[in-house]
């Protein structure tokens, strides 16, 4: 009971109160007292604490209920987000695929130079789009954690070659050396997902390119073993650029950002690639960086352990086939001439360098007083006093150079050149950037023949795909029937062209349900279905293809 103190104050108290009985009747009562507020207290604390706790349990049940349904809604979104992504993927890439498969169809006719100009430019602004979508589609997948990681057996040189060879055309536009170095020393085959090794590198490319107004492009690979089944792989794209200021580094691999504004609008871009290559190295256990002085260029690199992987069984060439033989390299940019030496040496062969046109003719005719002359001359086509061709011109001139075999390292294979190094009896012409294995093999071919270079026909290789002297060879085709599915007249007219060509005798089905009964009334070798049409798409078409059984529950699908 609650009681009153004599100085006024309340207080809480616990009491026993017991009668005393005599003869029956009570006589007088013991009453036991204990102070018990604080114990009062603290049970009140302890209520009003509880009464706390469970407002608090009610409050976060409310949210708990509020978040689920908010999860509930984020996951439609980004299920219908990523629904609505693949269906403007989808309506971008069907007219996107018609500009460019027609373009390229266009660029293989005879075109005067202004519409081969027109077309040219049409082509590069569709694969300039088509990088934007690529960028936004990569982007959404990596946000939204759907982008997944191949795990396979590959080649790095190669795959480094094959991105290189990709911006060559671009590179040569603008008149710029590209030049490759893949350590020697270092391991070539590895496990991972080569795809999107290749996309990083490819963007670090097409930035230097895009920023580099002169000079060069230098792609360095190396690959240092960290343990027994790993090495540290770095992939290192330099440039002789216009190079970042130091307080816009920081922001270079965030989303959606640039180094500023001016080089927005000059040089455009989403600010999405190096922010996406961030986010891949980071999925592959790697990092990227920058290294870049304003007006000096930039270097941007990539480094990730990666596992070590079988070996491809490519031969190299044999170096009884080169060694001790003598050769020249002359090459103004020091880079692609010590690349070009480096290969050579290694390959065992006797190697001395000339930066100019001067410099090589004395070499030679030095060579030739020694009593040891050359046997091979590499001369890039842009040298400072001269170009490669007036070299190559005055030398055969000259019988006493009758018998050396000259190697053509042009930057660009114009038709003009390749026209007139014909003319002059070169042995090869070899695009740059060369590949090390067509160098040596290009080599050893000449160093091996023993006969005047004009002799023989030219060895040409171009890294421009549209300029290579001969078309890539195709699987035995001819009268192979493929059904094409596709509901887009434009591509069908592609499709159906890139067919033709391979000597493939083509039906068309404009949609799933005729696809179904085309393919159900006839043998086809092969099926090209288009994933999304109107009235049934292409995953229900090769389901009830496939379900119907027979020759075409067996014939190959492939999902367009």
């Amino acid at each position: 009971m609650c009681n009153r103190r004599k100085d006024g104050a309340l207080y809480w108290e616990e009491q026993t109160i017991t009668p005393v009985r005599i003869g029956g009747a009570i006589a007088y009562f013991i009453a036991i007292k204990q102070d018990v507020t604080e114990r009062r207290l603290a049970e009140e604390r302890i209520q009003s604490q509880l009464e706390e706790l469970e407002r608090i349990r009610r409050d976060l049940e409310s949210r708990a209920a509020a978040l689920a349904a908010q999860k509930e809604q984020a996951e439609t979104a980004a299920q219908t987000k990523g629904e609505f992504l693949s269906q403007v993927s989808h309506e971008i890439r069907t007219p996107l695929n018609g500009i460019l498969g027609m373009t390229g169809l266009l660029l293989e006719t005879e075109l005067t130079a202004e519409q081969r100009e027109y077309a040219l430019a049409v082509r590069n602004s569709a694969d300039a789009l088509l990088a934007i979508v690529n960028d936004v589609l990569d982007y959404s997948k990596i946000e939204a954690r759907k982008l997944e990681l191949e795990s396979e057996a590959f080649d790095l040189e190669a795959e480094v070659e094959d991105v290189v060879e990709l911006a060559a055309y671009r590179a040569h536009e603008k008149g710029l050396e590209l030049v490759v170095w893949y350590n020697p020393e270092a391991p070539r085959c590895f496990l991972g997902d080569p795809g999107r090794i290749r996309q990083i590198l490819l963007n670090y490319l097409s930035n230097a390119i895009k920023f580099t107004e002169r000079g060069h492009v230098l792609v360095e690979v190396d690959a240092t073993p960290v343990g027994e089944d790993r090495a540290e792989v770095r992939l290192a794209v330099h440039d002789t650029g216009i190079g970042i200021e130091p307080e816009a580094v920081p922001r270079l691999f965030q989303r959606f950002s640039q180094a500023d504004s001016w080089t927005t609008r000059k040089y455009g871009g989403t600010g999405l690639g190096l922010a996406i290559a961030k986010q891949l190295a980071e999925l592959m256990g790697g990092q990227v960086g920058v290294a870049s002085q304003p007006g000096e260029g930039s270097t941007f690199y990539y480094t990730a352990p990666l596992r070590l992987g079988p070996a491809t069984g490519k031969a190299p060439v044999s170096a009884e086939r080169l060694r001790g033989v003598r050769v020249l390299v002359a090459d103004d940019l020091d880079a692609s001439r010590f690349v070009t030496a480096e290969w050579c040496l290694r390959s065992g062969m006797l190697v001395s360098e000339a930066a100019s046109a001067r410099e090589a003719a004395e070499k030679l005719a030095a060579a030739r007083r020694a009593g040891r002359p050359f046997q091979i001359l590499i001369t890039g086509q842009r040298l400072p006093d001269e170009d490669g061709l007036a070299l190559c011109r005055k030398l055969r001139d000259q019988p006493e150079y009758e018998r050396l075999a000259i190697v053509l390292l042009p930057s660009s294979a114009l038709r003009s050149e390749l026209a007139a190094a014909r003319a002059l009896g070169v042995g090869a012409c070899l695009t740059k950037p060369v590949r090390p294995a067509v160098l040596l093999e290009t080599l050893a071919e000449l160093a091996g023949s023993g006969a005047a270079s004009e002799r023989r026909p030219m060895i040409q290789r171009s890294a421009a795909p549209e300029l290579r002297a001969e078309a890539p060879e195709l699987p035995p085709l001819a009268g192979r029937r493929v059904l094409l599915v596709e509901d887009n007249l434009v591509n069908q007219k592609v499709a159906a062209a890139f067919l033709a060509r391979l000597g493939c005798r083509v039906e068309v089905a404009s949609n799933g349900a005729e696809a179904v009964r085309m393919a159900s009334d006839s043998r086809f070798d092969a099926v090209l279905m288009d994933c999304q049409m109107p009235e049934m798409d292409g995953y229900e078409a090769t389901r009830q293809i496939r379900r119907r059984g027979g020759a075409a529950g067996r014939t190959p699908v492939v999902a367009l």
